[in-house]
C-alpha cells in the first residue's frame, strides 16, 4: 500500500475507534440518565438500602438543634455506612434555596416541612413522591400526622418523626393550683389581675407563640373546626379578626412579649414572669440542664393549646434519594424513634411505643388541639407584626 493509502486507512480507523467512543460514551450517559430516573418506590426496601449504600452520602437541612441531630447522624452512619451532611439555617432561607435549584440538581436531599413554609413548598411541586408507603413502621406511624400536617394534605410524601405539644408552664410557689385559669375568660381575668407575669413569644420566633396566637383567635373567633378545611386563607373569616387583634392590644400593656421559645422559658426563671406557653421538651431539656428551677408546673388548659409533630421528605431533585428514604425509615425505626425521646424530648411518632418522660398527662393530652392550616399560620404572622408590633 503506498503512502497515501496507508494514510487514508489510518484516517478511517481512527473515525471508527472516536464513532465506537461516542457510541460508548451515549450508553454510559443512557444508562446514568436511567439510573437517575429510576423509581425507588418501586423497589424493595432491601434493595433501596443497597442503592443508598452505593450513594454513600446525603444531606438533611434542619433549623435547629445540629448537635442533638448530628448524635442521630452519627447513628444512622454506624448501621448503614451512609454519611449525612447537616445543614442549618432559617426557614424561608432553605424555601428559596429550594425554589432557586428546582430545575436542576439539589443540595438538599431530606428536609423537615415547616408549617409557615409548607405550602410554598407543596405548591412548588418539590417533593420526592410516596416515600411514607414504603417505610417499615408505616403502619405503626400515627396516622392523623400521616395524612396532614398543619391543616395540609400529605398524600403519602412525608413521614412524620417525631409529636410534640405545648402547653402552660407556670411558676408553682407563686400560682396556686386552684387558681390555674382553665378556660379563655379565666386566662383573661388572671392576665388583668397580673400585670406583666404572662409571657409569650412574638409568633415570629416560635412556635409557642404561634400556639398561643391560634389560641387567641380560637377563642375569641368561634372556635378552630370553621378553618379546617380551607387551603387558602379565607377573607370573609379574617375580617373578623378584628376582635382578635382587639384583645391583644387591650392587653399589650399586661402581656410581656418574648423574644424566642427559650426566651420565655428563661423569664420565667429568672422570676419576671410566672406563667407562659412552652413546648414540653423545651421544659424538660431546661430542667435537665439546669436552666430552670424546679418549682414549676405544667398542664394544658380546658381551652386548648397546641398538639402537634414534625415531619421530614425527600425532595425531587435530591442526589441522593434513596439515601434520603433509608434516613426517614431509620429516624422511625425503634432506635430512632428512642432518639426522638431521648435526644430531642419529644413523643415517638410511632402508636406502639410510648413517651419515656413528659411533664404532661393523659388527661392533659387530651385537650390538645390540632394546628390550624399552615396559611392562616403565615398570615397571622404578618398580621401580629402589623396590628401589635409597630402600633
Amino acid at each position: 500500500m503506498n503512502k497515501r493509502g496507508t494514510l487514508i486507512a489510518g484516517l478511517l480507523f481512527a473515525a471508527t475507534v472516536v464513532t465506537a467512543a461516542a457510541g460508548c460514551s451515549n450508553t454510559g450517559a443512557q444508562a446514568a440518565s436511567a439510573a437517575d430516573n429510576k423509581n425507588l418506590l418501586e423497589l424493595s426496601f432491601d434493595d433501596i438500602v443497597k442503592e443508598a449504600q452505593a450513594e454513600g452520602e446525603m444531606s438533611l437541612w434542619i433549623w435547629g438543634d445540629e448537635a442533638k441531630w448530628q448524635e442521630v447522624a452519627d447513628g444512622f452512619e454506624q448501621k448503614y455506612g451512609i454519611k449525612v451532611s447537616i445543614m442549618v439555617s432559617d426557614k424561608n432561607t432553605a424555601l428559596n434555596k429550594v425554589l432557586a435549584e428546582k430545575d436542576g440538581k439539589g443540595s438538599i436531599d431530606v428536609m423537615g416541612l415547616p408549617g409557615d413554609i409548607i405550602n410554598a413548598m407543596m405548591d412548588a411541586d418539590v417533593l420526592y413522591g410516596q416515600v411514607l408507603d414504603v417505610m417499615t413502621h408505616k403502619d405503626q406511624l400515627d396516622e392523623g400526622l400521616c395524612e396532614r400536617f398543619e391543616g395540609v394534605e400529605g398524600d403519602g410524601q412525608w413521614v412524620p418523626i417525631y409529636k410534640n405539644y405545648t402547653g402552660m408552664l407556670y411558676n408553682a410557689n407563686e400560682v396556686p393550683e386552684d387558681d390555674l385559669p382553665q378556660t379563655w375568660d379565666e386566662l383573661t381575668q388572671w392576665i388583668e389581675a397580673h400585670p406583666k407575669k404572662f409571657g409569650f413569644c412574638v409568633p415570629e420566633k416560635g412556635g409557642s407563640g404561634q400556639s398561643m396566637m391560634q389560641t387567641v383567635i380560637t377563642n375569641e373567633t368561634g372556635g378552630l373546626e370553621q378553618y379546617m378545611s380551607d387551603r387558602e386563607v379565607d377573607p370573609a373569616k379574617t375580617e373578623k379578626w378584628d376582635t382578635v387583634w382587639g384583645w391583644i392590644n387591650d392587653h399589650k400593656d399586661q402581656i410581656t412579649f418574648t423574644t424566642s421559645n427559650a426566651d420565655s422559658i428563661s423569664r420565667m426563671n429568672q422570676g419576671e414572669i410566672t406563667m407562659t406557653v412552652a413546648w414540653d421538651s423545651s421544659v424538660s431539656d431546661s430542667l435537665e440542664a439546669g436552666e430552670l428551677f424546679k418549682e414549676i408546673g405544667f398542664y394544658i388548659p380546658e381551652f386548648g393549646l397546641v398538639g402537634g409533630g414534625d415531619v421530614q421528605t425527600v425532595l425531587k431533585n435530591a442526589q441522593h434519594p434513596a439515601a434520603g428514604i433509608v434516613w426517614l425509615d431509620y429516624i422511625t425505626s425503634d432506635e430512632g424513634q428512642n432518639y426522638m425521646m431521648d435526644l430531642m424530648g419529644c413523643f415517638p411518632a410511632r402508636t406502639d411505643m410510648e413517651m419515656t418522660h413528659t411533664y404532661l398527662s393523659a388527661a392533659d393530652l387530651e385537650k390538645s388541639v390540632e394546628w390550624m392550616p399552615a396559611c392562616y399560620k403565615a398570615y397571622y404572622i404578618d398580621e401580629f407584626i402589623k396590628n401589635v408590633l409597630v402600633e
